[in-house]
């Protein structure tokens, strides 16, 4: 939004205020007001607008998933899971949602599934820094170090800045463990 762009809040809220006034059943503006209220860190106030967003249009798997990673951001890992879930069931596709089941499930020791749903990111955004990141991660969690590796390198091609430092180090703890499995005894 122009406003927000500036730095004008007040100004910001006050269209969003109006727009609602004329039409308080237009979704979109709750999504609006919610990203809003987020960018402010105001996640309960963001909460509230992305829940009517969803009673509004039931269907719309986007809200579902905003609010899903909202309610993940605030530690409510119930509620994170049940919005992320009606989103994949709603938009099977929807890349963002299963983004954020990876974390859920990685928080829940659920590491398997955490895969699979950084799996499904990479079938509609194969070059996902994230994704290939996180499942570096995992795998190596798993004792998979030749996957891990694969997905650090894949990772490592996608980082920039601080990211690539870290995960050059990464792959190269990693080249070191293999050599040493694959050393003959």
């Amino acid at each position: 939004m122009v406003y927000m762009a500036r730095g004008d809040n007040d100004g910001a809220l006050e269209k969003i205020n109006r727009s609602l006034a004329l039409d308080p059943k237009f979704y979109s503006t709750y999504l609006i007001l919610g990203n809003f209220y987020a960018s402010q860190s105001k996640l309960d106030e963001a909460a509230q607008a992305y829940q009517k967003a969803v009673e509004l249009n039931p269907e719309d798997a986007e809200a579902y998933s905003i609010l899903g990673y909202l309610y993940f951001e605030q530690g409510n890992i119930t509620e994170a899971l049940e919005y992320n879930l009606k989103a994949v069931e709603l938009n099977p596709g929807l890349a963002r949602a299963h983004s954020t089941l990876g974390l859920i499930y990685y928080r829940l020791g659920r590491i398997e599934e955490a895969v699979q749903e950084n799996l499904k990111v990479l079938q509609s955004y194969p070059n996902d820094f994230i994704s290939h990141r996180n499942l570096a991660l995992l795998y190596q969690q798993m004792g998979q170090l030749k996957d891990s590796l694969n997905h650090a390198q894949a990772a490592l091609a996608l980082a920039s800045g601080s990211d690539k430092d870290a995960l050059q180090s990464f792959v190269n703890q990693l080249q070191a463990q293999l050599t040493v499995t694959a050393a003959p005894q």
